[in-house]
């Protein structure tokens, strides 16, 4: 399948697979993000989701 292998290039996870749709999780930088969004742009994004910029402590510190 095309999008799989675009995920994998760009280092996308993809965590549910169907013949009609597929959940891929990306995290990278904004300007990454969007080249990949346009590149699935043919296949007709139904939703996308950004959390932007996150951090976590390290435990014990």
């Amino acid at each position: 399948m095309e999008i799989n292998r675009l995920a994998n290039s760009y280092g996308g996870k993809i965590h549910d697979a169907k013949k009609e749709s597929i959940m891929v999780e990306l995290s990278a930088t904004p300007d990454h993000i969007k080249s990949f969004e346009e590149l699935l742009k043919p296949f007709g994004i139904i939703e996308t989701s950004r959390t932007g910029i996150a951090a976590l402590q390290r435990a014990g510190t």
